[in-house]
């Protein structure tokens, strides 16, 4: 074997042990990780380590193969099983949904936050032109957003406006006939939620437009927990079928998260559509699903998909669904049902006064 060989040989089994040396690393951190996610309840630093389960499941199916391959055994098992973690939160994503019969013809909505500082307003205007919605949530409107909006006033000719120059501005856009409004401020940061019926073909529907702070520090972070608790409480006094749309800076894998669908007894519109996360817009790698669209029981999704980018650090999403058969509803957990039995009984005085601050 000559010199070369020998050198080549060498080089070949140092770049061997560096990726296995990385895939053993990369697997503490996913544990790591993993383990203080378990903390998220009660710490809002752990509650950030909620939002990777796509992430740490693909790369620790990476490390664990690696680590196979290369007979490290102890190391394989670690990482096998921080992928089937996190996995375990991913499956229900994935798997199709009995939806039942629709009754009915289906309703398309878009959720979408601009991003106040992006100048590229006619990608936006151009996006909502082509999907021909029959209504949608823009959030982090000011003056100058507001104007460019306006454009789309034909197709669009009942709204509601709450322009601001915080990034927290909000808009409501229907083809259909906006029967009520309110603007409501659901935590003690005051930035205003949307909350309109409005009359698709003849039938009620509820439509919810709202943007809680994100949790950058501790007091943003309760605030964010502070108004998503209460819009768990004003979602459950709402007559009509409804659809929450919004960003609402928060992962499906957060306790806070669950615990709104819970008192809502709202249901996530990802089910059986993948992951499909939204920001940040310009990095695949770490983009994470904090754009949502949450529909009542009596409302059966039949499509959603992610829009493109607009020059936001935000992903427009695009739902579709249509009120479900009173066979469908009455075969589902209904709401009505829970409210008679007293377990999703809150207190409406709570409610009242928290739409009145």
């Amino acid at each position: 074997m000559t010199q070369n060989h020998v050198r080549a040989d060498c080089n070949d089994r140092l770049l061997i042990r560096i990726v296995v040396w990385l895939a053993a690393c990369g697997s503490v951190l996913a544990a790591l990780v993993t383990l203080a996610a378990m903390g998220a309840r009660w710490n809002s630093i752990c509650e950030l380590a909620t939002h990777w389960p796509l992430q740490l499941t693909v790369s620790t199916v990476l490390a664990c193969s690696v680590l196979l391959v290369s007979r490290r055994w102890k190391w394989a098992g670690l990482a096998g099983t921080i992928a089937l973690v996190n996995a375990i939160q991913l499956a229900p994503l994935f798997f199709p949904q009995h939806h039942g019969a629709v009754a009915g013809p289906i309703c398309r909505a878009i959720s979408v936050n601009v991003h106040t500082t992006n100048q590229e307003t006619n990608r936006f205007i151009e996006f909502a032109r082509s999907q021909d919605a029959d209504f949608m949530v823009v959030m982090e409107i000011d003056d100058r957003w507001r104007e460019a909006i306006e454009e789309l006033g034909d197709d669009y000719p009942f709204s509601i406006y709450r322009p601001r120059s915080d990034n927290f501005g909000i808009a409501l856009l229907s083809r259909h006939v906006i029967r009520s409004e309110r603007v409501a401020s659901l935590d003690d940061s005051g930035v205003p939620t949307i909350i309109a019926t409005v009359d698709f073909h003849g039938q009620p529907l509820n439509v919810v437009g709202t943007h809680p702070l994100p949790p950058i520090g501790r007091r943003r972070a309760a605030l964010r927990d502070q108004h998503l608790a209460r819009l768990g409480e004003v979602v459950l006094q709402l007559p009509h079928p409804t659809i929450v749309l919004g960003d609402l800076n928060v992962t499906s894998w957060s306790p806070c998260f669950r615990d709104l669908l819970k008192q809502s007894d709202l249901q996530d519109s990802r089910l059986g559509f993948g992951v499909q996360p939204t920001w940040p817009s310009n990095s695949w790698l770490l983009r994470i699903p904090i754009d949502h669209a949450l529909v009542s029981r009596d409302l059966i999704v039949t499509e959603r998909f992610v829009g493109p980018d607009i020059g936001s650090d935000h992903r427009p999403i695009v739902v579709e669904f249509a009120r479900a058969s009173r066979q469908t509803v009455s075969e589902s957990c209904g709401i009505e049902n829970r409210r008679r039995d007293g377990r999703l009984r809150v207190d409406r005085v709570s409610v009242h006064t928290s739409l009145a601050r």
